[in-house]
Order: structure tokens, then sequence, then C-alpha cells
């Protein structure tokens, strides 16, 4: 997947912050959804949400930070959306 063309996002807001990008490509959704459900516990991230409907979204956290993954298709393209974020000290 490449990364998209579109800005980061980056949010910040009482204590809290976040950062977000965008990739694009031609990857089935289900492919990226295993991948995602294998690989973020393997690195010591805890599952939070799943919700699967044509898309997927999943939440992950870990050390105090939460992780966002949106995955969706526009057109022919799959789309991969990580929100990264968590409360500042």
């Amino acid at each position: 997947m490449k990364k998209g063309s579109e800005k980061p996002v980056e949010i910040s807001f009482l204590g809290f912050g976040a950062g977000q990008a965008t990739f694009h490509g031609a990857m089935e959704t289900d492919k990226l959804v295993e991948f995602y459900r294998k690989e973020m516990p393997a690195r010591g991230w805890q599952p939070n949400m799943n919700l699967l409907s044509g898309g997927a979204m999943l939440a992950y956290s870990k050390d105090g930070k939460s992780l966002l993954i949106g995955i969706s298709k526009q057109n022919s393209e799959t789309v991969l959306s990580l929100t990264v974020g968590g409360v500042g000290k």
C-alpha cells in the first residue's frame, strides 16, 4: 500500500494528542484484517473493538496509547486509516 496524498492529521485537545495517516492500495480488506488481528496482539497491543461490515474498524491499546484501524473500499481501492493517540504526561 502507498501512503495517501492527504496531509496527515494531528489532534491536540486537553492533554490528548493523536495523529492519523492514510494508505491506499489494491489489497483485500480481509487480508488486512487478518494481518492486524495477528500482528497487534503479538506486539503487545490489546484488542478493544472489532467491527466488520463490508469494511472494518479495529481498536487496540497499549501503554496508555490507543490505535484505531479503519479499512474500507473506495471505488476499486482499499483505504487503510491508522489513528494513534494517547494522553500526554
